[in-house]
């Protein structure tokens, strides 16, 4: 951790991931004055976690013959 800035030393193999991939590196502030930034985030990942990875279910109402 370098003080209370954004700026993060970065692995060479991250760098190299998130450059092969594309993505974009953005790190929170530490302490308090970052605490609320981090919920946002998570929050975000549950909700697509719970919509696109859950399976569907599947009701058999006697429509299809049960096998």
């Amino acid at each position: 951790m370098l003080g209370l800035s954004r700026e993060r030393v970065e692995a060479d193999r991250w760098i190299a991931f998130r450059s092969h991939f594309g993505i974009e590196s953005f790190s929170c502030r530490p302490g308090i004055a970052g605490a609320h930034e981090k919920g946002g985030v998570e929050g975000r990942i549950g909700y697509f976690r719970r919509n696109h990875f859950a399976p569907v279910p599947f009701l058999n109402y006697g429509l299809v013959p049960a096998e």
